[in-house]
């Protein structure tokens, strides 16, 4: 699974959709990382039998999470991290673009 998506809703007890708001918009990425935390809210408490029941499927299953949270580490020192010396071999100039600043590009570095 990328990132977490899906994962609390795997583990609501009293709905089936999420609860955003009206003005709730995707493609805004303000409202897509406000709601987050409100989205996890939404699912069950940690611990609690249907918690404990998802994590034990996903273990079963052999399931793999990527949360890709290595730009959340790299946001503490984004010069370092833009200069890695492994970047020249391994990662490809559409990811690089996202260290640059730009509006239109999900995840990268904008300035207003």
């Amino acid at each position: 699974m990328e990132h977490w998506y899906g994962l609390p809703e795997a583990m609501f007890e009293n709905q089936r959709f999420q609860n955003y708001p009206l003005d709730y918009n995707y493609n805004n990425e303000q409202d897509r990382f406000g709601q987050t935390g409100r989205l996890w809210l939404q699912a069950a408490a940690p611990k609690s039998q249907k918690w404990n029941e998802t994590i034990e499927e996903l273990i079963q299953l052999d399931f793999t999470i990527d949360p890709t949270f290595t730009i959340y580490e790299s946001n503490r020192d984004l010069m370092r991290a833009r200069q890695a010396e492994w970047h020249e071999d391994y990662t490809m100039p559409y990811m690089m673009r996202a260290f640059q600043p730009n509006q239109k590009i999900h995840g990268s570095y904008h300035f207003n």
